[in-house]
């Protein structure tokens, strides 16, 4: 939206995995996820899974740690992860990048990283190491207002415990350092032989229901034009002629999405102006389509 000047615009993605997954394409070429059932070592960066929010994700930590695995928390807060973790580090806000780069310093220098993923796969190594350099322990942990021997241990912990994760959460998504935290939690993954590797950070395939970029964008001659696959995508298609939605053949589809309405019983007193006003976005889905012109 923003490329077509529409700047009064913002989505969830602004704020919530968008920057993640566009550094992690970026860095990678695709967006691993963590496999945190399978994992030896477990780091939240200000993450708190509980019990009745990101339950799958607080119940995976649980079971990992039951089979043995460690469990770093980095967060100001003393959540109740920080209670049962191995190693808490109450980092100041917005200095996950500079604590990465602590951890960064003390697996290079102590050769903890994984010299043949370096050697094979990693391009500007050396480059990269010198960077790192200007971030010694001491230097992060008066940035990071944590001590520079639990800096110095946890990321011992990360770098041995073959395979290690750092589960995807919005915090790191939301500081004003954010793409650099993220394309430095990037490089921690990959050092330390966690990339696409069980227990590490995997990288999954599409669902076999979802449409891909390259798909969406295809031109209405190369789709067929029928409906975005609407057999793949259910009867929330149909709705879209319902709410008068015309789909003419000079469109150019750039953008899918699927949107759940909220109950009326979801809802809080007076918001009304947030009701869908047309029968057709009534609906329990509701297949909805931004077109642009070409």
């Amino acid at each position: 939206m923003f490329s077509i000047e529409a700047t009064n615009w913002i989505s969830g993605v602004a704020y919530c995995m968008g920057n993640t997954a566009a550094v992690n394409r970026m860095v990678y070429g695709w967006y691993p996820r963590g496999d945190v059932l399978n994992s030896k070592c477990i780091a939240l960066f200000g993450h708190d899974p509980r019990r009745h929010s990101w339950t799958m994700e607080y119940k995976s930590i649980r079971m990992a740690q039951a089979n043995g695995a460690k469990l770093i928390v980095l967060d100001p807060r003393r959540s109740r992860n920080a209670e049962v973790a191995d190693a808490y580090l109450p980092l100041r806000a917005s200095t996950d990048a500079a604590m990465t780069m602590g951890w960064l310093n003390v697996i290079i220098e102590e050769e903890l990283y994984d010299k043949d993923f370096v050697r094979d796969w990693c391009v500007g190594f050396d480059d990269f190491a010198a960077r790192v350099c200007e971030y010694p322990v001491k230097r992060v942990a008066e940035i990071t207002g944590c001590d520079p021997e639990q800096i110095r241990a946890a990321a011992r912990m990360y770098a041995m415990a073959e395979p290690a994760c750092i589960p995807w959460s919005p915090i790191t998504d939301q500081q004003v350092s954010s793409n650099s935290a993220i394309r430095l939690q990037c490089a921690l993954r990959a050092l330390c032989g966690n990339v696409d590797e069980k227990g590490g950070e995997m990288f999954l395939g599409f669902n076999p229901n979802m449409l891909s970029d390259a798909e969406v964008e295809l031109a209405p001659e190369q789709n067929g034009h029928a409906l975005l696959h609407a057999e793949r995508i259910g009867a929330g298609a149909a709705r879209l002629v319902e709410a008068g939605v015309e789909q003419g053949p000079e469109e150019h589809v750039r953008h899918v999405a699927l949107l759940r309405r909220a109950t009326d019983a979801g809802q809080r007193p007076g918001s009304n102006r947030c009701r869908a006003r047309h029968p057709a976005h009534q609906g329990p889905e509701l297949l909805y389509r931004t077109a642009l012109g070409r």
